[in-house]
């Protein structure tokens, strides 16, 4: 009966065990699956993209960037409405940070095409630098920094929806769309 009793146990313990790592292994594979970015169903390489973030909200807000998760309703207002009055500068500074906007504001070709290149597969990467250089081209004459840097505006909702268009993206199931 005790031999019985450990077979038992040690069954349960087996059990308990892969069930706990089968719960694991999903959860894993979901995040992953969370973080693979596509265009036109190839991989996108982000890690250029994460470039400067931090720096640029400790810019721009003058704080380290906060968790919303961890705010509460008024502070998250609070925040919610100071990244509505600044989010197009933070967004300059970003691209000077990934080299498509030169320090004194203008567009910078040489980067865009570096940054393409690091980030999207080949099959892609002409048309979405052609975009963004007449997407430049179209909006370069209002860039500024004065109110917000809303000169930018325009040359983000172009860039925005030509990738959406090129990558074969539906902007309706994304963030902020």
């Amino acid at each position: 009966m005790y031999k019985q009793c450990n077979l038992t146990l040690c069954a349960t313990l087996v059990i308990i065990t892969v069930a706990v790592l089968a719960e694991t292994e999903t959860k894993k594979k979901a995040n992953e699956n969370s973080r693979n970015v596509t265009c036109k169903g190839k991989p996108m390489n982000m890690a250029p993209l994460m470039v400067g973030h931090k720096e640029c909200h400790e810019k721009i807000f003058n704080k380290a960037p906060l968790n919303p998760r961890e705010l509460d309703d008024e502070a998250r207002k609070e925040l919610e409405k100071q990244w509505a009055e600044n989010e197009m500068c933070y967004n300059v500074c970003i691209w000077k940070k990934h080299e498509i906007i030169n320090a004194d504001g203008s567009y910078d070709e040489d980067g865009t095409d570096k940054l393409v290149k690091a980030v999207f597969s080949i099959e892609v990467q002409a048309d979405l630098k052609k975009s963004i250089d007449e997407c430049a081209s179209e909006n370069s004459k209002s860039f500024s920094m004065d109110n917000k840097c809303e000169g930018y505006k325009g040359f983000l909702d172009c860039k925005m929806a030509n990738y959406f268009q090129i990558c074969e993206i539906d902007p309706k199931g994304q963030p902020g769309m």
